[in-house]
């Protein structure tokens, strides 16, 4: 899901949830129809769970209940996880629809819909290029820091694509880990559907400067491997794994190693995302007789091994009352608890009506703080005649 796509400075830390366009998280809409992609049922969870590739827990993992969910609630945890978080609204054709994201019957559910007339896209989103389907978002609001991951994942059963990543910017670092991306079906795409596509992309670091390119054919590591089990992956759950750690990165499905690299650069924390995008040219655009579909997320566990202190999380407050005219550079819409400095997305307030503003905030003093953001609701006028 190629990040150098998404705005340049993409903060993915919140101490902030973002519940945009009025979305509730409560019980989950109909998914679609049942034949497309039927709900599964979770598996039992282990009591002391460890690493499906290593059942004798030989790596000494200790579980990270942070970045861990069996999404049992039955509504999503906003202590953990937030919607929209990553500065970016999805790749066009479709659009990061909040309500597309539920949690029921013990899955995380994401769902991406076919909107013909554009009823949940907002004017602004359609002006972006947003047209004619919804997809879904969901990031962890603490950063993960090297571990071992894994998730277990029944994809969609469509062209639409599976996807859980890592990703974001610290200091001079912008990196992207993918554990998968994966579609079950094509519809005019390359694919091949049904690979599990493994990606590193390494989009900033010193001395490469954050303009669009993947550096990682520069430090010597291809950025994506695919590797192919011979299985529809909309048909059942299959588990994807990811041991990050100093000197090497490496993938796993259902607890066999499947891809390694060194790691060079790819050394800073960055949230956890789960999502789904359409991409015309890989997977091809979803056909209507697929949609909706739906993503289902039994659940994503971490383990650390003790990697470093933790990092403090800055309280951002959001201006409440805030009203600027239509044109208005936005700027002072939020406060933070210790020194640093903000951006904001949008910068500038492009449309009449109510805004939801993300504040990403920058802390002076990275080596204690992590990044942070914060969504402002503000009311944008029109500019009076003279």
């Amino acid at each position: 899901m190629y990040i150098s796509s998404i705005a340049a400075v993409l903060i993915l830390l919140s101490a902030w949830h973002c519940l945009a366009e009025g979305s509730a998280l409560g019980a989950p809409p109909a998914s679609g129809n049942p034949a497309v992609n039927p709900a599964p049922t979770p598996a039992p969870q282990a009591a002391t769970p460890v690493p499906t590739s290593d059942p004798g827990n030989t790596g000494n993992w200790t579980l990270n209940p942070a970045l861990s969910d069996n999404f049992d609630a039955g509504t999503l945890d906003t202590t953990k996880w937030q919607l929209k978080g990553i500065g970016w609204d999805g790749r066009q054709p479709s659009f990061f629809l909040p309500a597309n994201v539920t949690v029921g019957g013990g899955n995380l559910q994401l769902t991406m819909r076919r909107d013909p007339n554009n009823s949940t896209i907002p004017l602004w989103a359609q002006q972006q290029g947003y047209n004619g389907y919804t997809a879904a978002e969901v990031n962890s609001i603490a950063p993960a820091p090297y571990g071992y991951y894994e998730a277990r994942i029944k994809a969609m059963n469509s062209s639409g694509s599976t996807a859980f990543w890592l990703a974001g910017s610290r200091g001079q670092y912008k990196i992207e880990i993918d554990v998968v991306e994966i579609t079950a079906k094509l519809n005019g795409g390359t694919g091949p559907a049904n690979d599990v596509f493994m990606s590193a992309h390494l989009w900033a670091a010193p001395g490469m400067p954050d303009n669009g390119t993947d550096y990682a054919p520069n430090v010597g590591i291809d950025p994506t491997t695919d590797w192919s089990g011979g299985w529809n992956a909309a048909a059942d759950y299959h588990i994807y794994g990811l041991d990050w750690n100093a000197k090497t990165i490496t993938w796993y499905v259902d607890g066999v190693q499947r891809r390694q690299i060194e790691n060079t650069d790819w050394t800073v924390p960055v949230p956890i995302i789960f999502d789904t995008e359409i991409f015309t040219g890989w997977f091809g655009l979803p056909a209507d007789s697929d949609l909706p579909s739906t993503i289902y997320v039994d659940y994503v566990r971490a383990w650390t091994k003790g990697s470093g202190p933790v990092l403090k999380t800055p309280v951002i407050t959001p201006r409440i009352g805030v009203s600027v005219p239509v044109g208005t550079p936005l700027s002072n819409l939020a406060t933070a608890d210790v020194p640093g400095t903000f951006t904001y997305s949008p910068a500038v307030a492009q449309q009449a009506g109510p805004l939801q503003v993300t504040a990403n905030f920058i802390p002076a003093d990275t080596g204690s703080y992590t990044t942070a953001s914060a969504t402002v609701s503000i009311t944008v006028k029109k500019r009076r005649r003279p």
